[in-house]
């Protein structure tokens, strides 16, 4: 919102704007008085118009939202300020879409001060509910925020998304009082998690008396677990401007996580959406959220409008992904540095490696890039026909991927078995084997295949 300038005690003071709420009330006029403090006096919030209140969800304080959230294994948020529209919001989403909500917010002077409870979407008019507000500020300044579910329009996707926002209007006498909007999408990933919304219009500038003076701190609960967790919490603010003292204040467990100046106009001109990590202590099951206007006259504290805040606790600890990636028998038989068009040599750096336990009856050591190469082809060790043969390459193919850093979790078994087989017998068995033992050594052959290609494991390299 704009900022207003006002001079007491030859002191000039920079008021931001925003507002909200509370009962469904006739307000009516009341003068504008005015609070000290530190020796500064701030002028009070004045109700000037008269105006019926109209049902809305919030009340000076941010709530349960009155729709159901989709339960998921996580949240995306993104926002845009839009004081100049259109404006244009990218985000990614990693898995399936669950449910959108979108919110915006804003002040306005003009009659009956409810702004504006429509946007549109790369074209596409979205009808919101009025979640907080019309509240005031200062004088005649009165704002608002809303909320719509735009899950079924199938405006967003997995992947890649890139929306643009127009046609939001909060007018005012000299321009617009514009915050800004934000997108909170719920998506699965087959992880579960714990996802809880709090929503309204809650405003705070600590230089006023309450309820404008603080926010009210909003309460999640979720369930416990026995590891300690890295919780998200996103934060949706109007209102404060540049280098305004700010605080995201978190109390769990007994202690308190504080997060200084995050809030600034980090989506454009007085608008907000942040992504904040919470450490989640093992057995916790609740923590409270509170948005402050920080104690500050140079520089002045913020004057601010907290629209919503999500949180998204995952059931357990999500483990740190495996480490390095794998390549295919192909790429590695292709990078021998002989053959296939003489590609640079990857593999002899990484040798020697055993097929089979070292030093073992038959046992194989692959010494060089021409063995390497030979033992990948199938040609040489065996034909591609020979079990054995398909085990020799597959093997040392991922045996080749953990030298090069791959994590070998997956398959450490699988290697640990066809190892102290392959100590006691090679490739010329094969033909002797009985169907029992052909189908072992085929299972294995499939696991480091799916491994080597991505499938299980850290997965394929990226440029490969």
């Amino acid at each position: 919102m704009k900022t207003r300038h006002f001079m007491y005690s030859l002191l000039v003071v920079c008021m931001v704007l925003a507002g909200c709420s509370g009962l469904d009330e006739t307000v009516g006029p009341d003068s504008a008085t005015t609070v000290q403090v530190d020796h500064i006096q701030y002028p009070e919030p004045s109700r000037s118009p008269n105006i019926i209140m109209p049902d809305r969800e919030g009340s000076e304080t941010l709530g349960e939202p009155s729709i159901p959230i989709a339960a998921g294994s996580g949240f995306v948020e993104a926002g845009v300020g839009m004081v100049a529209q259109p404006a244009t919001v990218e985000f990614y989403v990693p898995g399936a879409i669950e449910q959108v909500l979108v919110y915006w917010s804003g002040g306005t002077d003009e009659s009956p001060y409810l702004g504006d409870d429509t946007i549109e979407f790369d074209g596409t008019t979205v009808t919101g509910t009025l979640i907080g507000g019309p509240s005031y500020f200062y004088n005649a300044y009165w704002f608002a925020a809303y909320r719509a579910d735009i899950t079924d329009l199938s405006l967003v996707d997995s992947g890649d998304n890139s929306l643009t926002a127009s046609g939001m209007d909060f007018p005012y006498s000299s321009g617009n009082e514009n915050s800004g909007m934000a997108i909170v999408v719920i998506y699965s990933d087959g992880s579960e998690a714990d996802i809880l919304v709090r929503d309204g219009l809650d405003l705070a500038f600590f230089g006023f008396s309450e309820p404008r003076q603080t926010t009210v701190p909003q309460g999640f609960t979720f369930t416990a677990a026995s590891t300690a967790r890295t919780a998200d919490l996103a934060i949706l603010c109007g209102s404060v401007g540049a280098n305004r003292p700010n605080q995201v204040l978190v109390e769990i467990d007994g202690g308190q996580q504080h997060f200084e100046n995050q809030l600034g106009s980090v989506d454009g001109e007085h608008w907000d959406t942040l992504l904040l990590p919470v450490l989640v202590p093992a057995g916790a099951s609740s923590l409270t959220v509170q948005v402050i206007s920080t104690v500050s006259d140079d520089p002045l504290g913020a004057s601010l409008s907290w629209v919503a805040a999500a949180l998204s606790v995952p059931r357990e600890e999500i483990p740190p992904p495996p480490e390095g990636c794998t390549r295919t028998i192909g790429h590695w038989k292709n990078h021998c540095g002989i053959g296939n068009g003489n590609q640079a040599d990857e593999v002899t750096p990484l040798l020697p490696i055993w097929l089979g336990d070292a030093g073992g009856t038959k046992s194989l050591e692959v010494i060089d890039a021409q063995m390497a190469h030979d033992v990948l082809e199938k040609k040489t060790y065996g034909r591609n026909r020979n079990g054995v043969t398909k085990l020799y390459a597959q093997l040392l193919a991922a045996k080749l991927n953990f030298a090069n850093g791959a994590d070998d979790a997956d398959v450490a078994e699988t290697v640990a078995d066809a190892d102290a087989w392959l100590t006691e017998n090679d490739w010329t068995d094969w033909g002797g084997l009985s169907d029992d033992d052909q189908d072992m050594v085929l299972d294995w052959k499939d696991a480091l295949d799916a491994y080597n290609n991505g499938f299980t494991g850290p997965g394929h390299c990226d440029d490969d």
